[in-house]
């Protein structure tokens, strides 16, 4: 059964044993409403501003990181084409030339390709550019030496402007 006008508000609980066991007393429910509510009140805190800051903003303030050039795929690809039979890839060009023992120590090729190359008149790291893959196995080459060259002369040489 409600008070009054038969609305029940938190100021006018509805006539309950639970809300009104005490004819005197407030209700518990009104009782723990009254309690925020005064806590609410005898808090002095600081009023929240609530901001949306988008990106663009916060960009502003971020330093600018130059733009690292990109290599386009075609040319950075083209020095593992298992199709090409040179060392040096037509994209790439020469590198520093050097005497081929400079070369050979430079790069840490090691003695014994050295050696196989010395015995077969290469004494130049220019004369690398003629060099096929199919002579480097007439020369006795094995394939991890050979895989050993071929990336040395990718790092030795330079990409084609």
């Amino acid at each position: 059964m409600l008070k009054d006008d038969g609305m029940a508000t938190v100021n006018k609980p509805p006539h309950h044993k639970l809300f009104n066991s005490r004819p005197s007393a407030i209700s518990p429910v009104l009782q723990r409403w009254l309690d925020t509510q005064n806590t609410k009140s005898s808090s002095s805190s600081a009023p929240v501003f609530n901001f949306t800051i988008r990106n663009e903003v916060i960009d502003f303030f971020r330093p600018q990181v130059p733009a690292i050039p990109t290599i386009p795929l075609a040319a950075a690809a083209a020095p593992s084409d298992p199709t090409c039979t040179y060392l040096l890839h037509p994209s790439r060009m020469q590198g520093t030339d050097m005497p081929l023992n400079k070369f050979c120590e430079e790069y840490d090729l090691g003695n014994t390709i050295h050696a196989k190359l010395a015995e077969n008149a290469y004494k130049e790291a220019r004369f690398l550019r003629f060099v096929t893959i199919p002579e480097l196995k007439e020369m006795g080459f094995q394939l991890g030496e050979i895989a050993a060259l071929r990336d040395t002369v990718e790092r030795w040489s330079l990409p084609c402007a």
